[in-house]
This record gives structure tokens, sequence and C-alpha cells, in this order.
């Protein structure tokens, strides 16, 4: 790879620069309108290979869609948005903040209101932290962002992945100029 192509290089890791998490994996997808269908099935193919799932999503509404269709499907979710964070309304954010342990859930899905700040005390490498920032704009779309959310977990996991929209013009080529 040449890197003289990037403008910035991050490495994320732990204080004694052990890496955190084995696998780094970006999901390219090319229609905004199915970015709600590619994360809903992101967290269950992760919950299917034995892992939990922990899921940045910086839109409440989305965050109640996949809630509703991984619940229709058999998976225990829970979620925390600025909403149920900030009136304290959350059992499952309660938990989090003072025990430091994952919700007795397949996949705890949250805004960025979790991204910093939190600890999880994670007992096995069996998490996967799924960051899903729906516009490039987000603010979970960022290198420090993202450092911060990947760095929840006090032990290593598995893996991040991460969706990136890549849009395609009328004859299925990429949009540069929209990307």
């Amino acid at each position: 790879i040449d890197l003289a192509k990037y403008d910035k290089r991050y490495i994320i890791s732990k204080r004694d620069n052990k890496p955190i998490f084995d696998e780094f994996i970006t999901v390219p997808y090319h229609h905004s309108k199915s970015f709600t269908e590619i994360v809903t099935n992101m967290i269950a193919s992760e919950i299917k290979r034995g892992n939990k799932a922990l899921v940045f999503v910086n839109n409440k509404s989305i965050i109640e869609t996949i809630s509703r269709t991984l619940s229709k499907q058999g998976y225990k979710v829970s979620t925390i948005t600025s909403d149920t964070a900030n009136l304290s309304k959350s059992v499952h954010y309660r938990k989090l903040l003072h025990n430091e342990k994952f919700p007795d859930a397949d996949a705890l899905i949250a805004t960025n209101v979790i991204s910093d700040g939190i600890n999880i005390m994670n007992e096995s490498e069996n998490y996967t932290c799924i960051i899903a920032p729906h516009f490039k704009s987000s603010p979970i779309y960022n290198a420090s962002a993202i450092k911060q959310a990947t760095n929840r977990f006090r032990n290593p996991y598995k893996r991040v992945v991460m969706p990136i929209f890549i849009p395609v013009d009328d004859k299925g080529n990429e949009d540069e100029e929209r990307a």
C-alpha cells in the first residue's frame, strides 16, 4: 500500500501499544436507502458468529428500526440514545455506566452518547464494534471519534466493522464527486 496517497494514518491501540481488536473491516454500499438493511444484516451476522455487537449509529429513528427488525428475528437488543441517557431512563445505560458491563443482550445499539467516557469490561474476545455513520459528515465519521468508539472495550475483541457509502451514478460507476 502506498501510504503517500493518504492524508493521515492512525493506529488504534491500547496504552501498551497492543492492538485492541484483530480486524478492521469496511463494507462498501452504493445506495443510501439500503443503509438500515446493511447495518441490520451486519449486526445479525456478528451475532450468528457468536459475537456480541456494540453498534454506533447517529440516527435515533434508524436505531429504533434496526432494533425492531432484530427483535422480530429473535435477537435481544438494547438501545441507548441521548433521550434515554440524559434522562437516565435506560436501565441498560445505568448498568453500563455504573457496572461497566455489557447489557444482557446480543447487541447494544447507541448514538455517540456512549462513544466517549464509557468503559465496557468485556469478559471475552467475542465482541464486535460496528461504527455505522449514516452520512459522511456525521460526528462519528472522523478518525478521533472512531478511535474513541473502538476503545470502549477494555479487553481485546474480534473486530471493528464500518459500512462506507460510495455513491454510484446512473451507469453504475462510482461517483467520486459525491463520495
